[in-house]
């Protein structure tokens, strides 16, 4: 008859003992010996459940993660309340100054160092750090859900949280003791500040507030001051900056002057660039205009110029079309557009624009439908890119929005609960049907996805009847007027007539701003006046140019 098995009584009383020894000795005086000494048994026995150091180490790993689970599952069993109660008690756990998170910091702090040369250790903090994100993340999205608290992205508060507690945690490790009241205060102020981003009140005492919690919040409020003087387009804005705030969700990623003349070489001399001949047609002659001559004209000139004055032209050409990520920031700074949507043919580059200048500017994804794995690719974008919604494009792909080919890209999207945009107007390339941007494959797209949100990019023009209808049928349909001067739509005759005869009524609620600035060749200044001066009730205006933008985005 074999022995029988005492492991699952044993080692947790070895780990016990081991925490009680790194917590005294750290890991490199915490030997076998000492742990054995401190259990009262033979060195030999313990290594009968633990064959090694490291195969202790980790099993300690997962002790503190246990421990630490432990007690927050305890705390929150106090609390039956609604999520946001829970919320509370996960903020006040993590920012308990009597916890005694110093042996556990000891211990997780020396666990970590020892991770840093061996990966398997590290896995398993890493693996602890993604159990407490999760819980986080769980937390803050069930308080979002119920609309007890206001906040747009859960995941990447989550890790602000997370990651003030372990810097707090650190320092309060390393420092002198006569650093521990400031810390004290900057534990207080932290706490205040997320509870402050989270939209929950400050219940950190009953009743009246004490003379030192007035004092930490007029230094909290001086410091939310100096953030958001540095940070003018934060999406997360008091309700009286929103009065006059704009949201443009349409700004293609800025091109410098020699891409823009490497795209007017492209459409004036490739052979290659059948599809865009006809651009030249249409617009060449603004461009020769600008230079003070017919399109004829410059036709010859290009063909007949020396390549070093034929460029040297050009780039005077695309001076007003050209602009800087900072000249763009300053122009919406100007006009007080809180953020813009960023989007361009090559992702990396509006992935690199949005790491950049996250508070200001959110992108969008193109999606190439006939990819390897559409769905995959879609959820990378968002997940590991940052993006915000998907741009789905027929004149690119050269399908229809309600071509199966998508239908990957729509269902993860929904899945992810990000706007899906679908260019929806009219193209001039030939190489494509004209048609291939009818509103009326929106509609099949609404009909198949009803969860799905939904924006018809640039309006849907020349078929704006349809485009009115489709939005009548479906509350998840937007549409937005992008490219096309916000002044055309009051002119007579324009085909946009429709939109304005519903927009004061029907359409108030499903009418987003996007400027397409950098196509348009216009100062953002000049588009977003041409709205302001459309024939609209000025509560329209302001659902038109940010309300309407700031629901489908999820802000408060």
């Amino acid at each position: 008859m074999g022995r029988k098995d005492i492991s699952h009584i044993r080692k947790p009383e070895i780990l016990k003992h081991a925490y009680r020894v790194v917590a005294k000795e750290g890991f490199i005086g915490a030997t076998i010996n000492k742990i054995a000494k401190e259990m009262g048994i033979n060195p030999g026995t313990l290594m009968h459940y633990f064959k090694n150091k490291e195969e202790l180490t980790l099993a300690l790993v997962d002790y503190m993660t246990e421990r630490i689970k432990d007690s927050y599952q305890k705390a929150y069993a106090k609390y039956d309340g609604p999520p946001e109660r829970r919320i509370e008690t996960m903020i006040e756990i993590h920012f308990d100054q009597e916890d005694p998170s110093l042996t556990r910091g000891s211990v997780f702090w020396s666990c970590y160092a020892l991770g840093i040369r061996n990966p398997k250790i590290m896995a398993a903090i890493r693996n602890m750090y993604k159990i407490f994100l999760e819980n986080t993340i769980r937390n803050l999205e069930e308080a979002n859900a119920a609309d007890r608290i206001k906040i747009k992205d859960p995941e990447l508060m989550a890790y602000m949280i997370l990651s003030t507690i372990d810097g707090l945690g650190w320092l309060r490790m390393t420092m002198d003791n006569e650093d521990l009241p400031k810390l004290k205060e900057a534990y207080q102020l932290s706490k205040m500040r997320i509870k402050e981003l989270l939209g929950l009140p400050d219940t950190s005492g009953d009743g009246d507030s004490s003379d030192e919690e007035v004092s930490l919040r007029e230094k909290f409020s001086l410091s939310i001051k100096t953030v958001e003087e540095e940070r003018p387009f934060s999406s997360e804005m008091n309700s009286g900056d929103r009065i006059n705030s704009i949201i443009d969700l349409r700004l293609p990623v800025p091109r410098s002057k020699e891409e823009i003349v490497k795209r007017m070489k492209r459409m004036f001399s490739d052979p290659k660039a059948k599809g865009l001949a006809n651009y030249q047609r249409i617009f060449g002659p603004k461009w020769a205009e600008k230079l003070g001559m017919s399109i004829q004209d410059l036709q010859a000139k290009m063909s007949e110029m020396p390549e070093k004055d034929l460029h040297k032209m050009l780039l005077k050409l695309a001076e007003p079309l050209s602009m800087t990520p900072e000249s763009m920031l300053s122009q919406m700074d100007e006009n007080n557009v809180a953020w813009g949507m960023v989007f361009s043919e090559d992702n990396n580059k509006a992935a690199e624009l949005i790491e950049k200048f996250p508070q200001h500017l959110k992108g969008m994804a193109i999606i190439d439908p006939f990819g390897s794995a559409p769905a995959k690719e879609t959820e990378r974008m968002v997940k590991e890119f940052g993006f915000s919604a998907i741009y789905a494009s027929p004149f690119h792909s050269k399908i229809t929005a309600d071509d199966p080919k998508y239908f990957p890209v729509y269902a993860r999207a929904q899945k992810l609960n990000i706007p899906v945009f679908i260019y929806a107007t009219m193209n001039y390339n030939r190489e494509v049907p004209m048609d291939i941007g009818r509103p009326i494959y929106v509609d099949r797209v609404a009909m198949a996805f009803p969860d799905l949100q939904i924006i018809a990019s640039c309006g849907g023009w020349p078929w704006v009847h349809e485009m009115v209808g489709v939005a009548r049928r479906h509350r998840n349909v937007y549409i937005d007027t992008s490219f096309h001067r916000p002044k055309h739509l009051a002119t007579p005759d324009s085909g946009w007539g429709i939109l304005l005869q519903f927009a004061n009524t029907l359409l108030q609620d499903q009418v987003v701003f996007g400027s397409g600035m950098g196509d348009l060749g216009l100062p953002l200044s000049t588009i977003i006046q041409e709205m302001k001066d459309l024939p609209l009730k000025e509560s329209v205006k302001k659902k038109w140019l940010y309300d309407n933008a700031a629901k489908l985005f999820g802000m408060k």
